[in-house]
């Protein structure tokens, strides 16, 4: 049998679509820093489909001794990367 979409489901393609539109790669993550959200240009920019539910940290800067992005998310900080 095939899977309906939920109401959530569309409302986040609603949003993540708005988002790509009007700013391009995005993730949307929640208080403890996992992704909720995720644009089809992060996607593209990342090279994978980012998963919902994931820890942006582990993702973005994986197991290397220095995460100054991750850093920042937890301390709430802005942060700029060029990718």
């Amino acid at each position: 049998m095939a899977r309906t979409r939920d109401a959530g489901e569309d409302d986040r393609a609603l949003a993540a679509g708005a988002l790509d539109d009007l700013v391009g790669a995005v993730l949307v993550l929640d208080h403890q820093l996992r992704i909720r959200l995720a644009t089809a240009t992060a996607g593209v920019v990342l090279g994978f489909t980012p998963p919902i539910g994931a820890s942006a940290a582990t993702l973005l800067c994986g197991d290397r001794p220095k995460k100054p992005f991750a850093e920042a998310l937890a301390e709430g900080r802005p942060f700029q990367a060029i990718i």
